[in-house]
């Protein structure tokens, strides 16, 4: 039997499960991102709907967030009963053609499959943790490790820029100046990282949270012409090492699941899948 928890505000449903996010940071980091970005955004994100579906042993396993654009469905148990509950409560009428539903990948995909919605998928990713990196050597082409400085700021700006052009296939374009402000940022807080040989560049990549204890890695890029030597390889390594070092809980990483190679690289280094994520596209008939 499985039943619709509801709540007053979007406080209070944030409250409510603030034990599950601290409890799992990493496989929730993306409903926290989206629910920081809603408190913060002075109301100028509209938000529809939200609520927790219970299922077995009256644990709150699926959790749901409707807001502008997007629609987050996360859990971790469901069967036919429970996905009648959540297509009679998310109603898919309402949604048109190219509307985004995120979260769990099977999930959604048994949601659109029993209603027979056409989809495509958008972005498929895969969350996995490091909680301790493999003895693995260095491949010594040459440079080394760094934190960045503002004085690599110009260099790191045109490599973020392509970073973007590359991860989102031209649909998100980052500017100049949103580059350089966002660069800016985390390197003055010294979440900036390069692979650098004779003052060039070779490979970047950041931290993109602000939890202390769990540091999420990102942004890892190199430009195409300094590929397959390893460099990007060397720096996450490098990185993943330091963070545990400083007793860190984990490192994260959010892994492309159709980039087999860069998958078989980041398990290589230590890192293990521990939750799937998936932001689709529908082709609404309505």
């Amino acid at each position: 039997m499985c039943k619709i928890k509801s709540f007053p505000d979007l406080e209070a449903f944030a409250e409510f499960n603030k034990k599950l996010f601290e409890q799992n940071y990493f496989v929730y980091y993306y409903f926290q991102s989206a629910l920081q970005n809603i408190f913060t955004s002075n109301g100028s994100i509209d938000v529809y709907d939200f609520f927790n579906l219970s299922t077995k042993n009256d644990c709150d396993d699926i959790i749901c967030l409707f807001y502008e654009g997007n629609y987050i469905i996360m859990g971790n148990y469901w069967d036919s009963e429970i996905l009648e509950c959540l297509i009679k409560r998310i109603d898919f009428s309402r949604f048109h053609t190219r509307f985004h539903f995120s979260g769990k990948t099977s999930l959604l995909v048994d949601l659109f499959n029993q209603i027979k919605m056409p989809y495509k998928i958008y972005k498929d990713r895969e969350i996995m943790e490091c909680k301790e990196t493999n003895d693995i050597k260095l491949v010594d082409k040459g440079g080394k490790f760094k934190v960045a400085t503002m004085s690599h700021l110009p260099q790191l700006i045109k490599m973020l820029i392509d970073y973007y052009a590359t991860e989102w296939h031209g649909d998100l374009v980052m500017s100049k100046e949103r580059a350089k402000n966002t660069l800016q940022r985390t390197i003055s807080r010294e979440k900036v990282f390069i692979w650098e040989k004779q003052g060039k560049v070779l490979s970047m990549a950041s931290i993109i949270n602000e939890n202390k204890l769990s540091p999420i890695i990102g942004g890892l890029y190199t430009p195409m012409e300094n590929r397959n030597n390893r460099y990007a390889t060397n720096l996450l390594t490098e990185i993943s090492k330091r963070q545990l070092a400083s007793k860190m809980q984990a490192c994260c990483l959010i892994s492309d699941k159709t980039n087999n190679i860069t998958s078989k690289i980041f398990q290589k280094i230590g890192y293990l899948p521990i939750y799937e994520w998936t932001t689709f596209e529908i082709n609404s008939p309505n």
